[in-house]
């Protein structure tokens, strides 16, 4: 009869946000800590997904902020048009009727 600790293989939880990774993680028993921003998404884990650690085990997890990945994509959008009418003092009237 054993009494040491049961062996759970680590989950991988690279590229998930970092909620969703601890879920997962607490689900298979295991204790969370997180390196970087807790709105982030998982780069890196300690021990890596594969390994198999005790039950109760401490899982790091390093997160990046997500939203550094969606900048660039904002400004010059509906700024063009609105020029399409006479440019010339409006006149286009022919002349000698």
């Amino acid at each position: 009869m054993s009494t040491g600790k049961q062996q759970i293989s680590v989950p991988s939880v690279v590229g998930m946000g970092y909620a969703n990774a601890k879920s997962l993680l607490e689900s298979y028993g295991f204790q969370v800590t997180v390196s970087g921003p807790e709105d982030g998404t998982v780069t890196g884990m300690s021990p890596t997904a594969g390994t198999q650690s005790d039950s109760g085990a401490t899982i790091t997890l390093t997160t990046k902020s997500s939203s550094t990945n969606n900048g660039g994509n904002n400004g010059n959008n509906g700024n063009n048009g609105g020029n399409g009418g006479n440019t010339d003092g409006g006149n286009n009237t022919p002349e000698g009727n």
